[in-house]
């Protein structure tokens, strides 16, 4: 892969790893779910419940985060071999990223993204070389919304012979009249759906799937600045107490949810990312964990994010850094 590229020096992500340490320290996270405060209450983080804001002792933190250390290997089902096999160890994998809700067609045309467009991305993601495994790029919208991402999941792990990233859709992008109960309980039924599929198409139990790091995965990304939405670690949480591999994915931006500056950035990201693998750890120690980044910068005149500015790249080789720092898996978001 040619030379590193390495903007920050040792004693660089020293710094902001104490920045980090000060900010979970005096500042904290806000976690929305209270089963998340509760864990962290009791394993003597500061927790205001008015405002669900936790505060970190600093040791607290280093102990879960050296439980957390180690890159994990997961296996796959390429079609091709009667067995699992390991991805080639390499420095780089590349891979589609992304849960679009739009497309554009050949002919300019733009419309809302259906299962279709999924298939037709793994069967792009078969075809070229470039690509290590593939996940979803869309939201499959003409599926019912609490459906719709258990069918782009069976599509993801049927279709194709590449490796596949076992990330399941959110479920739904549009409103439904249904109360927070209702919701919860939608939710947990399309998880126990996820074990179902995956236990049949790998022909594992629950054991063997967590044994061999297939078929579930549960992370996602922090509100930035520093929150944890409830449904988000509801699923984190959940694959959590049953061992599958989790972490977070922060989507921090310059000059809006984080500072302008590129290394106060990576403090806000940092905090994000620390502060829910330290819940994780918690939850289950030596829980395998990504750090993982799409934070980027605005554009201050029209506030959008510019994905694939040079700024980018330079936000994700530094994010690629502090998680080599951490000695943890890492992905990170291209143009």
């Amino acid at each position: 892969m040619g030379k590193k590229l390495e903007l920050l020096s040792k004693d660089d992500l020293d710094k902001i790893h104490a920045s980090t340490l000060n900010v979970l320290r005096n500042t904290g996270a806000r976690f929305l779910h209270d089963k998340a405060l509760k864990v962290l209450d009791a394993n003597g983080c500061e927790v205001d419940w008015t405002t669900k804001i936790a505060r970190f002792p600093e040791e607290l933190v280093k102990e879960s985060m050296m439980k957390a250390r180690g890159k994990h290997r997961p296996k796959y089902d390429t079609r091709q071999t009667p067995d699992l096999v390991e991805l080639p160890e390499k420095d780089v994998t590349f891979s589609p990223f992304g849960q679009g809700t739009r497309i554009t067609d050949r002919d300019g045309h733009t419309r809302a993204s259906t299962l279709r467009d999924i298939k037709n991305v793994i069967i792009i993601g078969d075809a070229l070389e470039s690509l290590d495994y593939i996940s979803t790029m869309v939201y499959a919208s003409d599926m019912p919304r609490w459906t719709a991402g258990l069918h782009a999941y069976e599509v993801m792990m049927t279709r194709g012979d590449c490796p596949v990233d076992p990330v399941i859709q959110p479920a739904g992008y549009v409103k439904v009249e249904e109360t927070e109960e209702e919701k919860v309980r939608r939710r947990a039924r399309v998880r126990e759906y996820e074990i179902e599929m995956a236990c049949a198409y790998y022909g594992m139990d629950v054991d063997e799937l967590r044994k061999n790091a297939v078929g579930i995965r549960s992370g996602g990304c922090p509100n930035s600045p520093l929150t944890h939405a409830f449904e988000i670690l509801e699923r984190q949480m959940w694959g959590a107490e049953l061992g599958f591999p989790s972490g977070g994915l922060s989507q921090a931006m310059t000059g809006a949810t984080a500072p302008i500056t590129l290394p106060g950035l990576m403090v806000v990201h940092n905090a994000e990312l620390v502060s829910l693998i330290t819940l994780l750890q918690l939850i289950h120690p030596g829980l395998p964990c990504s750090h993982s980044s799409s934070s980027c910068t605005i554009d201050m005149r029209k506030g959008y994010c510019t994905v694939g500015t040079p700024e980018m790249g330079l936000i994700s080789a530094m994010a690629m850094q502090m998680a080599q720092y951490y000695d943890l898996d890492c992905t990170v978001a291209g143009a």
